[in-house]
């Protein structure tokens, strides 16, 4: 059985791999990639509720995260946002940056609430 934080690794590693990019579906690719940090969270009980905003699920996070870290998340969701509402199509660096913000801030609030569970 595969922990919230292996399952959420995976689906990012199965989302890298997927062909949406070099198909133009970004839409898709950041709608999903945005889903699995959702999940994760919801899943670690860190907020992410269905029909709150990436906003709130900034400030949710705001206690596990680093500031530059946390600005870092935040300026990735935005990007993610703009792909998703405003149609903004973004670069193959971008589409990297976000890729590895989510997957390092998945990394570092899974330390975050296992440090403090293990004490």
């Amino acid at each position: 059985r595969l922990t919230h934080f292996e399952k959420a690794m995976a689906a990012l590693t199965n989302l890298k791999a997927g062909r949406f990019l070099e198909t133009g579906q970004y839409k898709s690719y950041f709608i999903q990639l945005n889903e699995v940090l959702r999940n994760y969270c919801r899943a670690e009980n860190l907020g992410a509720k269905p029909d709150s905003s990436n906003s709130n699920l900034v400030v949710d996070l705001k206690p596990l995260l680093l500031n530059d870290d946390l600005f870092s998340l935040a300026q990735a969701l935005r990007l993610a946002d703009a792909v998703k509402f405003a149609r903004y199509q973004p670069t193959s660096e971008e589409q990297l940056q976000v890729h590895d913000v989510i997957r390092t801030s998945i990394e570092k609030i899974n330390q975050q609430v296992h440090k403090k569970s293990a004490t």
